[in-house]
């Protein structure tokens, strides 16, 4: 048995309450902020790559019109 000197066990109990939802909080935007900073990294990355993606577009557009013009010459030699 526990004696309390000068507190009451019913306010004890609820300050320990209040420190378990105080921390429950502090878990709880801790891991949205550790979600915040995956999801933005993910979205850099593949952002960063789009410009990637686009000269390889533009490089293929090329390819494909150097093809279509060795196409028409060896055509023409037959």
């Amino acid at each position: 048995m526990v004696l309390y000197i000068g507190k009451d066990v019913n306010s004890m109990k609820l300050k320990f309450q209040k420190g378990v939802t105080m921390l429950s909080l502090v878990i709880y935007i801790a891991s949205f902020l550790v979600v915040a900073g995956v999801v933005a990294g993910i979205t850099i990355f593949f952002y960063n790559n789009t410009s990637l993606l686009d000269t390889e577009v533009y490089s293929a557009a090329e390819y494909n019109k150097l093809n279509m013009y060795l196409v028409k010459e060896s055509e023409q030699l037959r």
